[in-house]
C-alpha cells in the first residue's frame, strides 16, 4: 500500500510517498520505506550515489499509474510511524491513500529487503 502524507526531517517537513510495510496494520508503529523522484542523486559518480542505487529500486513511469516520474524507493532504511498518528492524519485529511504497486514491484522490494542489511523480517 502507498500514502502519500509529510514526514517530518531533521531539516523539515515533506510530503512524502511512503510504501508501507506491515502486514499487520493493527501494530502499534506503521513501518515504511521511502519514494524519490530525485533519482539524478543516485546516477552521480560517488560512493555514496552508487550504495544508494544498490539499495534501492528504479520504478518507470509504465509500470505503475501511482508515478508520472522516474521514481526510486529507497530500501537503505526502514522507518517507523504510530499507528496512532497516521490515523489522526487520516481523519484529518492530511494522509491520502495512492494506490497499490504491482506485484513485480512488490517482488523487487522483497527480494531487495531480503538481501540488504535492513533486518525487514524482524518488523
Amino acid at each position: 500500500m502507498v500514502i502519500r502524507t509529510a514526514k517530518q526531517f531533521h531539516w523539515g517537513k515533506k510530503e512524502k510517498y511512503l510504501l508501507i510495510l506491515n502486514l499487520d496494520c493493527i501494530d502499534t508503529n506503521i513501518y515504511h520505506l521511502l519514494f524519490t523522484s530525485k533519482v539524478e542523486f543516485y546516477e552521480k559518480p560517488s560512493h555514496i550515489a552508487e550504495l544508494a542505487k544498490k539499495n534501492s529500486i528504479l520504478i518507470e513511469p509504465d509500470e505503475t499509474e501511482i508515478f508520472p516520474l522516474q521514481t526510486r524507493l529507497d530500501c537503505r532504511e526502514v522507518y517507523s510511524i504510530a499507528r496512532d498518528e497516521l490515523l489522526e492524519r487520516f481523519h484529518q485529511g492530511k494522509m491520502t491513500f495512492e494506490g497499490i504497486l504491482p506485484e513485480e514491484i512488490i517482488k523487487r522490494t522483497d527480494n531487495k529487503l531480503r538481501n540488504s542489511r535492513v533486518n525487514y523480517y524482524r518488523l
